[in-house]
């Protein structure tokens, strides 16, 4: 999603197209749409993130979920519904995301969906780490102490925009609080951020000056900042081990504070 210059096909009005809320979707029309847009993300051989432009030019993204059994919690709280209100909640918050444009399900199926503009930018996975991971940290610690809580917090999900501010796209996996993050979840959220496998090339040789930086930002004394980053490498060895017991990847190797002296 990265690339600004290639030109996403489409460009005739149709339902996906217009802000319309909720739509019930025959399953050949949503079939149709996949074939006319471009394929972004699949997920085991079946498109789940699309993008296409509308009438009027405007980049949009299609993302689809598939409900993976029968007593899946989409039946409660639908996935589209879950991303639709994280729009709206972080919008409020002043936080960049995209724009919302509709949302539905398949009639008769078990496929439900969500429109919305594309954020234009870059996420910070396709800049092979040219960015300001003190601004990076800073943004985190803002998220935190909003009482954002993001499960799916990861270098693909940072997009940093043309004016150099930093938002979130694919905003379907997070908690709201009423009041700023528990230390704990403030580790665990920086843990999962410094852990991701995508990102283990750059993170592996940052994350100490990533958690020492956001530190600073948050005023954490020199005690609680010693403590906050071992207790995150903490959480990305166990993260590592888990990894390398369930899917047979090497153990997460960590350099014993690369960075520490210029933290």
């Amino acid at each position: 999603m990265s690339d600004d210059s290639r030109e996403p096909r489409g460009g005739s009005s149709g339902p996906l197209d217009d802000h319309r809320g909720a739509l019930i979707l025959p399953a050949a029309e949503l079939a149709a749409h996949c074939n006319r847009s471009h394929v972004l993300s699949t997920k085991n051989g079946a498109p789940v993130v699309l993008e296409h432009a509308d009438a009027d030019g405007r980049r949009l993204i299609t993302k689809i979920w598939r409900r993976r059994h029968p007593w899946s919690s989409d039946l409660v709280w639908p996935y589209h519904d879950r991303f639709r209100r994280a729009l709206t909640e972080l919008e409020r918050l002043d936080v960049p995301v995209p724009r919302y444009r509709t949302h539905g399900r398949v009639a008769g199926g078990d496929q439900s969906f969500v429109v919305y503009e594309r954020l234009e930018g870059t996420p910070l996975r396709d800049l092979g780490g040219r960015f300001d991971l003190k601004a990076l940290a800073a943004f985190v610690a803002r998220l935190h102490d909003l009482g954002v809580y993001f499960r799916g917090l990861h270098l693909g999900h940072v997009i940093q925009l043309p004016d150099g501010r930093f938002g979130l796209i694919d905003v379907q996996d997070i908690k709201f609080l009423k009041h700023p993050l528990s230390r704990r979840m403030r580790e665990r959220s920086l843990g999962i951020l410094c852990s991701h496998p995508d990102d283990l090339v750059y993170m592996n040789g940052h994350w100490s000056e990533l958690v020492m930086a956001y530190c600073r930002t948050s005023n954490c004394s020199l005690a609680q900042a010693a403590d906050m980053r071992e207790r995150v490498r903490l959480q990305m060895e166990r993260r590592g081990a888990r990894r390398a017991a369930r899917r047979g990847l090497g153990v997460l190797e960590l350099p014993e504070y690369p960075d520490a002296d210029r933290a």
